[in-house]
């Protein structure tokens, strides 16, 4: 699995990706699967999760590089300040 797929963009701060369906964001509690977040950390060591996206669910997700812009862009999600967008398809 190759990470510099999904990386739609990145700066100093933070990184942003398009997570595929079925790949995890986060470890799950038995750390045996695969996770975006295992990835980043064999590329940048420190990273810090702002938010996840469920194991089926594709889409746009951002991880901090460092603590301060972890904080802040927690606060912007937990503030409801950045806007989400869902969109089901339906595949039966």
């Amino acid at each position: 699995m190759k990470l510099s797929s999904f990386i739609i963009a990145e700066n100093e701060n933070w990184v942003a990706l398009n997570k595929p369906s079925g790949l995890l964001s986060i470890p799950d509690r038995m750390g045996k699967d695969v996770s975006l977040k295992s990835l980043l950390i064999e590329k940048y060591k420190d990273i810090y999760t702002v938010h996840r996206l469920d194991k089926d669910t594709s889409g746009f997700i951002i991880f901090a590089k460092d603590a301060i812009t972890h904080k802040t862009l927690s606060q912007l999600f937990e503030g409801r300040e950045i806007e989400k967008y869902y969109e089901v398809y339906n595949t039966t």
